[in-house]
This record gives structure tokens, sequence and C-alpha cells, in this order.
């Protein structure tokens, strides 16, 4: 996976944590498994929207949180 220019992120409680991509990839993978039928995607389309998730987190002009 590609890996994101930030080590530390600021969560809503104002604790900060490392950056860890395999969260992102978490996350699109549980709302793929709440799809139905052709609405849900492969593996391999996963990883693809989480590095496309990472590269715009990459462009931010600020740490995310």
């Amino acid at each position: 996976m590609i890996s994101s220019r930030y080590d530390k992120i600021t969560k809503r409680d104002g604790s900060i944590v490392d950056f860890d991509s395999s969260k992102i990839f978490n996350a699109i993978s549980k709302a793929n498994n709440e799809a139905i039928g052709s609405n849900k995607i492969s593996a391999k389309d996963i990883e693809t929207v989480t590095s496309d998730v990472i590269e715009l987190i990459n462009r931010l002009d600020h740490q995310p949180s």
C-alpha cells in the first residue's frame, strides 16, 4: 500500500496517534461487506480506492484529523 506523508494524525478528541493506512482499508472493506450484489467491489478495487484516498490525504495542506 501507498504510505502517507504524515506520520501522525490528530484524532477528534485531540490525541495524536500514528497514521495507519490499514484503518482506511478496513473501513472500505467493512462498507463493501454491507454492499449488496453488483455493488460490491473486488479486493483489488478496495486496495485501489485505499491508495486513492491516501494520495488525496497527501495533497492536503494540513495534517489530517
